[in-house]
């Protein structure tokens, strides 16, 4: 039997000890990164994800999910980021640059968060066949 999303997730997951992630394989460096990116999303939109330390990674996340196949939500995250003035690494300098977002920036960032949030279940497809090297 196949092991589910929900298995392999917690099995990676429980794997990522440090900001290194030591110990795990370059397509399970990309599974963290991306999906701890649309995690934060769907707990609480891309400004939770910019306002926490996991935002540091901002910059890698385009390039995980592209490796992944998943180019819309690559696009997405661009999109994200450069309303942000770039990926900054620093979560001060983020939740600074959160707070100097327009109105309107802020708008974008809540509806991109709803288009990645949209695609959960498509990024969770092709993240598996990645992880699995499908």
């Amino acid at each position: 039997m196949s092991a589910s999303f929900g298995d392999v997730y917690q099995e990676i997951m429980s794997r990522w000890h440090d900001d290194a992630m030591t110990g795990l394989s370059s397509r399970e460096r990309d599974f963290v990164i991306a999906h701890v990116c649309l995690n934060q999303s769907l707990n609480g939109s891309l400004t939770a994800y910019y306002e926490s330390s996991y935002g540091d990674r901002a910059a890698e996340v385009p390039g995980a999910f592209t490796r992944m196949g998943v180019a819309q939500a690559a696009e997405i995250v661009r999109q994200a980021n450069k309303l942000m003035g770039g990926p900054a690494a620093d979560e001060v300098a983020r939740g600074e640059r959160l707070e100097a977002l327009s109105e309107a920036a802020v708008e974008r960032l809540v509806a991109l968060s709803d288009e990645l949030n949209a695609m959960q279940a498509m990024i969770e497809r092709a993240t598996l066949a990645y992880v699995r090297g499908v």
